[in-house]
């Protein structure tokens, strides 16, 4: 068997037939192993069995063949095969996250971290843990502090949250942005490769500290910004140059100035310069962080729907089940807007629901899929007192920026004026004290659906609000990034407001609400 197993072991890299089958004969007699060398062996094609395995998405073949190498190795491994052991419990924290072992990934990586002997090694599962304790504060805030501390030991020095908030600003955000505006598209799409010492460790460790605290709005500004400062003093290659390059674009779209137009420009550098890649890992990422907040002002609906399919596709390849379910929750969010048909939403969110995958994304984010797939049901069974599903079943979302706006599109076509207003006003004042740091798109479909809420209340009250002629002006200023998406919005508003003023006020406002639905 064993001699089998080497003569194999040269062609296996050309022929994964004949090593599976290799690793299906081995397993009947791996208690038997006993020899040092025959185990490491078998070890090394049981890694390689498993690569492959999570290559193909296969995260039950891959998990055992992972768990299978781990169990050869004997006490001192980590000092006599130190190459082995790190490769080995790499894969076992990737697959067991996969396969939704969330404790086992949590161990494997940190026995990685533990015997580490090389900044980078440590970096890499950093790197790994940043996405097994994604969203929950318990285990990333000792993670986040780890990372300062490294960052600190290499230069960096990062202040604490409360100074960290104070130190961020449009000032700084627009000073960072002139020296963008210096440098030409060709400058930064070539980027020099030579690098000044522990400069990838350092774009590493900022990529993960970015990653790592995007449940604290104001301190991930802050971090980015001296993320991207660090960046234009070497201006060096580095694969995490796109994630820098949209995660700047994307606060720059919450400032309400000149800045929002910088950060097309510097988001659409980040996709050409993730494209001239050969590799996928970071696209789910990436994607993510410009189709949610940077591309949906610009580019046309339908075409971030489809980029957020993509980026759903690759990052259930890749093992990277929470950001792939993310990009599931925003393309199913935009299919309102974009007028998709419910059934279909319903039949693409039930899919998703039942797969496997679904039950190893953190809790936030399930929860966002399901509310998604309730507010299906509520559109397509009716909202009237006879339903199946009626009001109270949903949650109220008054505190979840990432669901509100579909509750506010529900409520609309339902019918409950009121509550959509409410929602507005409350949804507002949360956003003023600086609680949320939704995407400024948001705000723009808050106000779309609060303006005509508004709108409607007005007609049927024959009255007038002080506030329409503000929430259209909103909804104007969109249409300056993306006629396509918000101009026809915005001209329906105008419309409606000037209705107000005609002779028909009187008019039965529940059949001239029904009427305009059609144009939304």
């Amino acid at each position: 068997m064993i001699i089998l197993a080497s003569h194999d072991n040269h062609r296996v890299e050309r022929n994964y037939f004949s090593l599976f089958t290799i690793l299906d004969q081995i397993s009947h007699g791996i208690a038997l192993l006993q020899d040092e060398e025959q185990r490491l062996l078998v070890a090394q094609l049981y890694l390689q069995g498993g690569i492959e395995s999570y290559r193909r998405s296969n995260y039950t073949s891959a998990y055992y063949y992972a768990k299978s190498a781990v169990s050869l190795l004997r006490n001192g491994s980590w000092a006599n095969h130190y190459g082995l052991c790190f490769k080995l419990y790499i894969l076992l924290s990737k697959v067991s996250y996969s396969y939704r072992k969330i404790e086992e990934a949590k161990a494997a990586t940190n026995i990685v971290i533990d015997h580490a002997n090389s900044l980078q090694d440590k970096l890499d599962a950093y790197a790994i843990l940043q996405f097994i304790v994604i969203g929950d504060p318990d285990d990333t805030d000792p993670l986040r502090g780890t990372i300062i501390e490294l960052l600190k030991s290499l230069g960096e020095h990062i202040p604490c949250d409360d100074e960290a908030k104070n130190n961020v600003s449009n000032r700084v955000c627009q000073e960072l942005v002139e020296i963008f505006q210096v440098e030409t598209d060709d400058n930064l799409l070539h980027l020099h490769q030579g690098s000044p010492d522990n400069y990838i460790a350092i774009m590493q460790a900022y990529s993960i500290l970015v990653g790592i605290s995007c449940i604290r709005p104001r301190v991930n500004a802050y971090y980015i910004t001296r993320w991207a400062r660090y960046f234009l003093k070497h201006k060096a290659e580095s694969k995490y140059v796109p994630q820098l390059f949209v995660s700047f674009a994307a606060i720059l779209c919450e400032i309400p100035n000149e800045t929002i137009k910088a950060s097309y420009r510097i988001g659409q550098l980040g996709l050409k310069i993730l494209n001239q890649s050969s590799s996928d890992a970071l696209l789910p990422i990436v994607y993510v962080l410009y189709y949610a907040k940077v591309g949906i002002l610009f580019e046309p609906l339908q075409s971030v729907i489809e980029m957020h399919r993509k980026a759903y596709e690759i990052g259930l390849h890749l093992g990277s089940q929470t950001i792939a379910m993310m990009h599931k929750i925003f393309a199913v969010a935009r299919e309102f807007h974009a007028g998709t048909n419910l059934v279909d939403i319903n039949d693409e969110i039930e899919c998703a629901l039942k797969s496997e995958e679904c039950h190893t994304f953190v809790s936030t984010v399930g929860t966002q899929l399901h509310t998604h797939h309730k507010a299906v049901q509520c559109l397509i069974k009716g909202y009237g007192e006879n339903s199946d599903v009626k009001l109270g079943d949903l949650p109220l979302l008054e505190n979840d920026p990432t669901t509100v706006v579909t509750q506010m599109a529900i409520l609309i076509f339902s019918g409950h004026f009121e509550r959509v207003k409410y929602l507005g006003k409350k949804c507002e004042d949360t956003i003023s004290v600086g609680k949320w740091s939704c995407p400024a798109f948001r705000w723009l479909y808050l106000y779309f659906y609060w303006g005509l809420a508004s709108l409607v209340i007005a007609r049927r009250k024959a009255s007038k609000f002080s506030d329409i002629d503000r929430l259209i002006t909103v909804v104007e200023n969109a249409a300056d990034c993306s006629n396509w998406n918000f101009g026809n919005k915005a001209t329906l508003l105008n419309a409606l407001r000037h209705s107000l003023n005609s002779e028909n006020v009187e008019a039965e406002g529940k059949l001239w609400s029904e009427e305009l639905f059609s144009y939304i």
